[in-house]
């Protein structure tokens, strides 16, 4: 069976960013301010892990000029050991690995958007149930309407990652003990 190549470079990067930068960006960063005890501690703590991400990336890279086949991980999985261990992978991706992933960014991004809005107190579960439905549809439309989502959501991401760092970097100028005044924050 063959597939149509359907995503241009552009599409193509928009995945690569959507998966480096995930929705975690959004919710790990005052827990790991709250652990480390300065500011260069918790820049030293993300800029390991983005070298950790970055060998990741890296090495898929290279799996993926080496395997240029449809299949991804089970592909490498399956011939690197065994169709076993890629049939293994494939059904625990399916039934824990990316079900639970989905499942958390879907209910991150409810408690976000009912703060939006100022229903806070509301439960999370509708909004992101029916964002994965949404989302769903979309991706079974075909590849060009889930990937002009993607490509607009990430877009999105990118600048409200932006936003936040401009938004922070001008509030630091403005007030002495910005950071220690997160980190108290991130305490409580």
């Amino acid at each position: 069976m063959t597939f149509k190549r359907a995503l241009g470079p552009f599409d193509a990067t928009m995945v690569v960013i959507g998966g480096i930068i995930g929705s975690g960006i959004f919710i790990n960063p005052y827990i790991v301010a709250g652990r480390l005890d300065s500011p260069p501690l918790v820049l030293a703590a993300w800029a390991v892990g983005g070298i950790i991400a970055l060998a990741g990336a890296l090495s898929y890279a290279e799996l993926g000029a080496l395997f240029p086949r449809v299949g991804g991980q089970y592909v490498y999985l399956r011939d690197a050991y065994h169709p076993l261990a890629g049939f293994l992978y494939g059904w625990a991706l399916l039934w824990l690995i990316e079900s639970g992933a989905i499942a958390a960014v879907a209910i991150a991004f409810a408690n976000y958007a009912l703060r939006l809005v100022g229903r806070g107190d509301t439960s999370p579960a509708p909004l992101a149930i029916a964002a994965l439905v949404l989302l769903s549809v979309v991706n079974y439309v075909g590849v060009k309407p889930g990937s002009r989502l993607l490509n607009v959501l990430v877009v999105l991401k990118v600048a409200a990652l932006g936003a936040l760092i401009v938004l922070a970097h001008s509030r630091r100028h403005r007030r002495a003990g910005g950071p220690r005044r997160v980190r108290r924050l991130a305490r409580q």
